[in-house]
């Protein structure tokens, strides 16, 4: 096998543990699926990611903003329809094709945002002025962190799908609840028996 294509292979597999990782961190932290962590990041991205090309010219920053905006509705779209197909297809104990697909998809941007990130790195590292007035520095790296959602996204969604479950505070407070009436209890009893 070629060595480029072995290495991007290790590397692709170590960044997809990684979203494994996160989005089964999110799932039991905060009960909600991997779609909606995915497309919370998409919510925030393009906000970050236009920050640069608004300083660097108006006209370019609202075109391209525009167009951020745009792919990141899409994709929520396609994310909340992939999961149901994908909880759909578990239900059945089988395997939807275009959940595949769409897996496929995600497999090619998450690698494209990062790429993306390396182009910025001119501007992470300026310190010049842009036509806002502010650091390039600044707002290279807060594009750059945008672009790092957005391809966050893309992992997390090639990730295994995780069903709803309650938070993590709601479980600790339940398990308080049922800590404390186990406590109670022997006290009633004594008390019945006096």
């Amino acid at each position: 096998m070629n060595p480029i294509i072995r290495a991007y292979a290790t590397f692709d597999d170590a960044l997809m543990h990684c979203a494994s990782k996160a989005a089964q961190a999110w799932n039991w932290t905060t009960g909600e699926t991997k779609s909606e962590l995915a497309n919370k990041l998409l919510t925030v991205a393009p906000i970050l990611e236009s920050a640069h090309y608004f300083n660097l010219n108006i006209g370019t920053g609202v075109v391209l903003t525009t167009g951020y905006l745009y792919a990141s509705h899409l994709f929520q779209i396609g994310n909340k329809r992939m999961e149901e197909r994908e909880i759909s297809a578990t239900e059945k104990g089988a395997k939807d094709f275009f959940v595949e697909k769409e897996k496929d998809i995600h497999k090619t941007c998450g690698p494209l945002f990062l790429v993306l990130i390396s182009l910025l790195s001119r501007d992470i590292f300026s310190n010049e002025k842009g036509a806002l007035g502010i650091d390039e520095s600044i707002t290279g790296t807060l594009t750059a962190t945008g672009h790092l959602l957005r391809s966050s996204s893309h992992y997390i969604m090639r990730t295994d799908y995780l069903p709803p479950r309650k938070n993590c505070i709601k479980r600790g407070l339940e398990k308080l609840e049922s800590i404390v009436g186990e406590y109670r209890r022997p006290q009633i009893a004594m008390e019945l028996l006096r």
